[in-house]
């Protein structure tokens, strides 16, 4: 809850993946849950990729959905007026040992740490696993050890996909680096969100046909 909403530019995957695991062990402790489902939107996907990788409770989730799963890099590179230099600022502070301070207002009007910009921003940063330009070599790197099942759903308009690579051929290459993959889709008339009535249902009926054979 910490990252909700404005919350984003100061904190870490790392933090968000130890708030889901304090969710989850509450979940298991407290309410005798013994299966889980995590769905991700937008940078909620980075999460369901990061919990994937090194939650503490990974393998009591039965599944991930990541909804939306875009490169905040490329859309800053593509959308963002002088975003090489905003990223390079950030890793010059980083490197003075800066990297909890906040970047300026005239960066950015949501308060962000110099070390969140580099996630988001930098080739590689800890959030930059989406991107069509990385390799198969970082691909494979970036995804060993990811085993629990996903589903990853792009929506056919999403305004803030800015990568150069057609949605469905990148989906394909993240599933054929990781083989926890099971279920790859580009919702048509879907934006960022689904706001679409229609794209909505059909993102639902993925997920029913997603899961059913999970649980």
């Amino acid at each position: 809850m910490t990252s909700s909403y404005s919350g984003y530019g100061s904190v870490t995957l790392e933090d968000d993946s130890q708030e889901i695991d304090t969710l989850l062990d509450h979940l298991v402790t407290q309410r005798q849950k013994k299966k889980f489902v995590i769905l991700g939107h937008s940078t909620g996907s980075q999460d369901c990729y990061w919990h994937n990788k090194n939650g503490k409770h990974r393998e009591k989730v039965v599944a991930y959905i990541l909804q939306a799963p875009v490169s905040d890099r490329e859309f800053g590179e593509a959308a963002i007026p002088k975003f090489a230099d905003q990223v390079a600022l950030a890793k010059k502070m980083v490197d003075e040992h800066r990297e909890q301070e906040w970047m300026s207002r005239s960066i950015s009007d949501v308060p962000i740490t110099a070390t969140r910009y580099v996630a988001l921003g930098d080739r590689l940063g800890q959030d930059d696993v989406f991107s069509g330009d990385l390799t198969e070599d970082e691909l494979d790197r970036l995804y060993d050890g990811l085993t629990q099942p996903m589903m990853l759903v792009h929506g056919s308009e999403d305004e803030f996909y800015k990568s150069p690579v057609d949605q469905m051929e990148l989906l394909e290459r993240l599933q054929r680096a990781c083989p926890a993959i099971q279920k790859i889709a580009v919702v048509s008339g879907g934006d960022h969100s689904l706001t679409d009535p229609t794209a909505a249902e059909a993102f639902v009926d993925l997920v029913i046909s997603f899961l059913e054979p999970l649980l």
